[in-house]
């Protein structure tokens, strides 16, 4: 049998000697132009936080791509996912039969759902680094601007990072009354409204922002089963930020999200024919074992139809129900997060706190055969809670040094249990030892992750035209883990701890060639945290550690305005060298 499914890649097994490639965006695809009355087209300055300060893009010594809101707007994205084609070396995906973002920074991803698997690439949503693929596909609507920064950063975003960021910045509230509104409407039942409002309470002082929006569509895919629709999305979120600004020196900024999404299970395509001989069992030779019976039978085959596939429902598997699996018959994932970020002009520089909680309660079924036919099936259930508390203190201590200091902690902890179905239609259970019921299998499993780390980066100007750029950071994880690997008895359970620590660094040196373009060199490194294997099968599977991927990035760039500051032309060439 073939199905349209990807073998997922572990990096964790695997070394990447090196790579080499060169990034070059054209200013059409990443800054629009602003017209100015006297000096004509210009392009405008881009601010971009990709050093935790606020920065004119072109004075960044880092490969960075950014996208404003206007550009968001016109590229019709739904979600981030759609970003992938607009940034050199990057890549973003879902994760195959799952909706989980699965992201590619210079040839670095974690491609695989298990929610104990660390990410190369990590998303930070307004300074909350999500920590996890999981609920991470974030829709487009209400962002400000979002940062791709490519290559490792180790020194000031820390670990998970040895690919890259995505740094996501959201709407806040304006201080002033203000409705915004949008609808996209499409063939197969597509409809989606979003709207925000800016309330301003108290003036200069108290303000408000509320946005919600609504996703419906019915899906491209016919479920031969039963005739219905298959692969669409049914999605609500909604998120509320207040903004106190008691005087010029402080502000307080309070977010609450919420995602409520019952979107169906993501399709899997059997491609299989009727007279395909190197079909799974040998085309028609598989389904000749079911004389019409099973769930849906072969009379409903899809036949390799790209927009028809077999779903058959949890309650049809009959091991999922001896199991007690939640009858869920899609994807569905409840979020809700509370977030907290304070900036204080303290002591010469700014102070700033960020506190964030997020919860991700999920159900994910997946029918893994593509055909009527009740084969293979799961159910995951993954309970996810992550907190974090971050001190940043940033200061323009001389007219030649400016620097950051800070410390973070992460708490992430997740339960997850696995229901399994293999039959009744599966070839085992056709008068075998399993029975014509099939074979319930389950596996569960938990683990607690605490994290933190202290660093400091600076940028000392030499001259007016070459400025040093130094960097540390000590990061220091422990996990507690427990799992009972799918089908095995609670006596096979296995326990483990460990903990992992590592300093990386970034050197760097830039030179201004001119008003309007810069050269650099930068040395950084990256570290990826080492975990445990939730798909592990056996006792000593499960208690064995995977160990921490590291990368060296050496990485030589241009940042040019040209021609009367109408074209971009920003240039990377890098080499990098992974191992583990």
């Amino acid at each position: 049998m073939k199905t349209l499914q990807h073998t997922p890649q572990y990096l964790n097994w695997q070394r990447i000697k090196a790579s080499l490639l060169l990034g070059l965006a054209p200013a059409l695809t990443v800054t629009p132009l602003q017209l100015q009355a006297q000096e004509g087209p210009q392009l405008e300055e881009i601010t971009v936080t990709a050093r935790q300060i606020s920065e004119n893009l072109q004075d960044v010594p880092v490969a960075v791509s950014v996208f404003s809101e206007e550009q968001i707007e016109r590229t019709f994205a739904q979600n981030l996912k759609d970003f992938g084609a607009y940034a050199p070396n990057v890549s973003i995906g879902t994760v195959p039969g799952f909706n989980a973002a699965s992201i590619a920074i210079r040839g670095v991803s974690t491609g695989d759902i298990p929610a104990s698997f660390e990410p190369a690439v990590t998303i930070a949503v307004d300074g909350f680094y999500l920590g996890h693929y999981q609920a991470s596909l974030l829709d487009m609507f209400d962002i400000q601007q979002i940062e791709m920064l490519r290559g490792p950063q180790g020194t000031l975003f820390g670990k998970n990072t040895i690919g890259g960021v995505g740094n996501v910045t959201t709407k806040r509230p304006s201080g002033e009354f203000g409705v915004q509104g949008k609808v996209r409407a499409g063939n197969e039942g597509r409809l989606d409204v979003m709207g925000a409002i800016d309330i301003p309470i108290m003036q200069d002082t108290l303000s408000a922002r509320i946005a919600i929006q609504q996703f419906d569509f019915d899906g491209f895919y016919e479920n031969t089963y039963n005739g219905s629709d298959a692969g669409g999305q049914d999605l609500q979120s909604a998120r509320v930020k207040l903004l106190w600004t008691p005087n010029d020196s402080f502000e307080a900024l309070l977010t609450y999200e919420n995602i409520d999404d019952k979107s169906d299970t993501p399709m899997v395509i059997n491609t299989t024919t009727s007279d395909d001989p190197n079909g799974y069992y040998g085309g028609d030779a598989f389904y000749a074992v079911y004389p019409g019976r099973g769930a849906g039978g072969p009379a409903n085959r899809p036949l390799g139809d790209p927009f028809k596939t077999g779903l058959v429902p949890p309650r049809e598997h009959i091991p999922l129900s001896i199991l007690g699996a939640p009858d869920t018959e899609g994807h569905e994932e409840d979020t809700n997060g509370l977030y907290l970020n304070v900036n204080w002009d303290i002591f010469g520089g700014t102070l700033t706190s960020i506190t964030g909680y997020r919860e991700v309660n999920s159900d994910y079924y997946n029918d893994y055969f593509g055909e009527p036919l009740a084969v293979y099936a799961t159910v995951r259930v993954v309970d996810r809670e992550t907190w974090s508390q971050e001190f940043r203190f940033a200061q323009q201590a001389t007219d030649n040094l400016n620097y950051v200091v800070g410390f973070y902690y992460q708490d992430n902890q997740y339960d997850y249990e696995n229901y399994t179905s293999l039959g009744p239609d599966h070839p085992g259970t056709l008068g075998g030892a399993w029975g014509p019921e099939g074979l319930p299998l389950y596996g569960d499993g938990s683990q607690d992750a605490e994290a933190y780390a202290v660093f400091a980066e600076g940028n000392y100007n030499v001259t007016d035209a070459l400025r040093v750029t130094l960097g540390v950071r000590y990061s220091d994880e422990e996990k507690d883990f427990d799992l009972l690997p799918l089908g095995v008895p609670e006596e096979g359970r296995g326990v483990a701890n460990d903990s992992w620590d590592d300093v990386t660094y970034r050197a760097g040196i830039d030179y201004a060639l001119g008003d309007n373009m810069m050269a650099y060199f930068t040395y950084a490194t990256g570290f990826k945290s080492g975990g445990f294997n939730e798909q592990a099968g056996s006792t000593i599977g499960a208690e064995t550690p995977y160990d921490p991927e590291e990368a060296d990035s050496f990485e030589l760039g241009l940042k040019s305005d040209l021609f009367d500051n109408t074209l971009r032309l920003n240039l990377a060439a890098f080499y990098v060298e992974y191992t583990d």
